[in-house]
């Protein structure tokens, strides 16, 4: 999602600043959102070594109206896992049987969950470290990911600002033996095994799994 796509939901309190979204949380302190994608050139793709991967479920589609029921998030460097981040989220409504068909997260699964606004601040306090290093950040059909969080930081009040890449573009760019480009597809591709498909952690390891076979295939091209 591109800078100042957000729809904000104080809209008394929000104004455009050079494309990034300003916002008052309840310290009335100003909340800035900098999400910013970015393309990756292949010496860039060659020489990743360091990066977080993404990924959310939801109780739906549209981030203007559905909520996250789950982020995972995976950071992975010199090929090697360092830390995970995997909590559930208590939506504010009923989980749609169409989300529960995707996902298998239920209500009562998350019925004792923390609330979307306590989530977010423990991913901030996640990230936020790593951020700093400037250490990018990735998810599969990222535009997906991103602007759910986006819009979910936005609702809690808490600035962030990161950089992320879209690991689906770079597999549509290297990785032409497939007949799509879907991350199950991908991990059959390339043998990467995944026993929790659709739950946010598992599915951000899986994606960084293969993420890494397609750094090292794209060295020696």
């Amino acid at each position: 999602m591109q800078k100042g796509k957000v729809k904000m939901v104080f809209e008394q309190f929000f104004k455009r600043i050079n494309g990034k979204i300003d916002n008052v949380n309840d310290d009335n302190r100003e909340v800035i959102i900098d999400m910013e994608k970015i393309n990756l050139t292949k010496k860039q793709v060659e020489n990743l070594k360091e990066f977080v991967v993404v990924d959310i479920e939801t109780t739906g589609l549209k981030p203007e109206v559905e909520e996250i029921i789950e982020i995972g998030a995976v950071y992975f460097k010199n090929g090697e896992i360092v830390s995970t981040f995997d909590r559930l989220i208590k939506p504010t409504k009923k989980i749609p049987a169409s989300a529960k068909k995707v996902n298998n997260i239920t209500d009562s699964m998350v019925a004792n969950e923390l609330s979307e606004k306590e989530v977010i601040k423990l991913f901030d306090n996640y990230i936020n470290e790593i951020s700093k290093r400037s250490v990018l950040f990735c998810a599969h059909n990222a535009s997906f990911d991103f602007s759910f969080l986006d819009t979910a930081f936005n609702r809690s009040g808490v600035s962030t600002s990161l950089k992320y890449f879209d690991t689906l573009q770079i597999a549509r760019k290297y990785v032409k033996e497939v007949e799509n480009h879907k991350q199950p597809t991908l991990a059959e591709y390339f043998e990467i095994k995944n026993l929790a498909t659709h739950r946010a952690c598992a599915d951000a390891e899986c994606c960084g799994k293969i993420l890494l076979k397609i750094i090292e295939s794209v060295k020696v091209k």
